[in-house]
C-alpha cells in the first residue's frame, strides 16, 4: 500500500504481508498527487510538481 503526503513530497509504502514500519521515498518539496505500482509490484511511480519518478521496490 502506498500514500503520498502534502507539501513535504514524501511517499510512504507499507508491506501489508509483513507489516512493520513503512518505507519512505522523497519525491521532492511539493504535494505528491499520484502513486501507482507496476503490475508486478516491483516498482512505484510517483507524480508531483510536473515530474514523474520511478522507484525500485526490491529489498
Amino acid at each position: 500500500m502506498a500514500a503520498g503526503t502534502g507539501p513535504e513530497g514524501q511517499v510512504f509504502v507499507w508491506d501489508t504481508k509483513t507489516g512493520g514500519k513503512p518505507r519512505l521515498f522523497n519525491h521532492g518539496m511539493t504535494t505528491t498527487w499520484v502513486v501507482s505500482f507496476s503490475p508486478d509490484s516491483k516498482y512505484l511511480a510517483t507524480f508531483a510538481g510536473g515530474w514523474i519518478k520511478t522507484w525500485g521496490l526490491a529489498q
